[in-house]
């Protein structure tokens, strides 16, 4: 640094470069959100369940998330494709968010509102989806 002191105008001040960007950028899409969603609640399904001893709901899961990540790592993503996943993550994330209604329901569990805040967002986003799906909702 001591050999670079007599070139420096003012040695005060920094100076960024105007490349530097974040790395880390996400897009959301439709897809991804309504994956991220069913993830959580099938987190949380089995935390429950774990939790109070009850065995583990079927589901294909594993078969959604297999297909989600063969999508997700397309790079030309057809309409039919999305639009078959997209209905197959809405049915997966309705049936997870009864299993999860069911469980709270009938063993009486109180959740802290984090929780009832993330599935509150939830139900407006797969709402919203079901109207898009259904031609009910116009933009």
């Amino acid at each position: 640094m001591s050999y670079w002191l007599p070139y420096i105008k003012n040695p005060g001040h920094i100076t960024v470069d105007a490349t530097c960007y974040e790395s880390e950028v996400r897009y959301p899409t439709n897809v991804k959100l309504l994956w991220e969603s069913v993830d959580w609640v099938v987190g949380q399904s089995r935390l429950l369940h774990k939790y109070l001893n009850l065995k583990q709901p079927r589901s294909k899961y594993n078969k959604w998330k297999t297909r989600y990540i063969i999508y997700s790592k397309k790079r030309r993503k057809s309409k039919k494709e999305r639009v078959v996943l997209t209905r197959g993550l809405l049915y997966l994330l309705d049936k997870f968010i009864r299993i999860l209604d069911d469980v709270i329901s009938s063993y009486e569990i109180e959740l802290q509102g984090r929780y009832y805040k993330r599935i509150e967002t939830i139900f407006l986003f797969k709402n919203t989806k079901k109207w898009i799906q259904n031609n009910e909702f116009y933009f």
